[in-house]
Parts: structure tokens; C-alpha cells; sequence
């Protein structure tokens, strides 16, 4: 019997918020001119959400250390959405991989991983180039980590319609829509 894959989605399925949004909205009210200088590109669509999520990711990078992402996972993790939670254990065997996978940074989305006790994948930086795990990009990196042939992609739970291709894979799928 091949182990079970249940993928999930961080921001706004298992967080009521988007989180990189919320790190941003933060880093603003410090005023730290690196990230207001790409937010006023962004705004006036001279950088795309591509190119402006591989800017701030970078700054972060180099920015904070480790102390700082740890508490900004707990404070991630202090807000997942338990309905959420309770139907990823409802589709949990004691063998099933869960993944949280999302277009938010890496930096942080492993670390929330870890405290749940599940593996993830966040947007990463693959030798130079900036792998942005949305859409398609998530299908390709869970079928390359986790190919069909191997495991049971059994259950998946996402928001976004982007991740429709995503959920079609799945035995028992869920487009999530938060009660906000």
C-alpha cells in the first residue's frame, strides 16, 4: 500500500490571512524604504507580484535571523484555522505525509511546517533562479518530490482557484472558502 499525500494551503485556507501580505503590511509600518520602494513599484505595476516577492524575500533573507522567522512562525502557527486542521486529521493515517505547500516564502512556511509536525514548501530560491510556488509550479514540485507512481495523493485543501489543477489531482478535494 503506497503512503498517503495530503497537500495544504497556508494563506487563506489554514491562516485567515494572507501572510506574506501581512509581513509586508508590517515591514511598511516600520518604514523600511527598501521594501516602501518596491511596494510603490509594485502599486504602479513597474514590478510584478513575481519580481516583487523575489525582492522581499531576498531583503529578508539578509535582513532577519533565525529568531526573528521562528516568531514570526509561532505567530503564524498561533493563528491556523482549526476547522482546517480538523479535516487534515480527519484525512490523516498515521502514515500519510501532510505538505503544507504555498507561494509564500519559504523562509518562514518550513518553519510553520515543522511546529505542525508536517514537511512544506514555501517559494524558494533554486541556485539563481526564484522558484515561485503557485499554480502549475505547485503540481510540478509535488509530483517531482512525491511522484504518482509512488504515493497516494489522497487529500488536498487550497482557497485559490489557481490551485485548481492542484486539487484535480487528489482523491478528495476541497476549494476552501473562509468564513472570514
Amino acid at each position: 500500500m503506497m503512503r498517503r499525500i495530503n497537500v495544504i494551503d497556508l494563506d487563506s485556507t489554514l491562516l485567515p490571512y494572507d501572510s506574506f501580505g501581512w509581513l509586508v503590511k508590517s515591514e511598511l509600518k516600520k518604514f523600511d524604504l527598501f521594501v516602501w520602494w518596491f511596494f510603490v513599484l509594485r502599486v504602479l505595476r513597474l514590478a510584478s507580484s513575481l519580481e516583487f516577492k523575489k525582492a522581499m524575500t531576498l531583503h529578508w533573507l539578509k535582513k532577519y535571523d533565525d529568531d526573528f522567522l521562528d516568531n514570526y512562525a509561532n505567530k503564524i502557527y498561533k493563528d491556523l484555522d482549526k476547522k482546517v486542521l480538523e479535516l487534515v486529521d480527519s484525512n490523516t493515517l498515521t502514515d500519510t505525509i501532510n505538505v503544507l505547500l504555498s507561494a509564500s516564502p519559504d523562509l518562514y512556511v518550513q518553519k510553520v511546517a515543522k511546529l505542525l509536525k508536517w514537511t512544506g514548501r514555501g517559494s524558494y530560491f533554486d541556485k539563481e533562479s526564484f522558484v515561485n510556488l503557485y499554480s502549475q509550479e505547485k503540481v510540478n514540485w509535488i509530483s517531482t518530490k512525491y511522484p504518482l507512481s509512488e504515493y497516494e495523493y489522497y487529500f488536498a485543501i487550497s482557497d485559490s482557484e489557481s490551485d485548481n489543477k492542484l486539487l484535480d489531482i487528489f482523491k478528495k478535494s476541497i476549494l476552501w472558502k473562509n468564513d472570514k
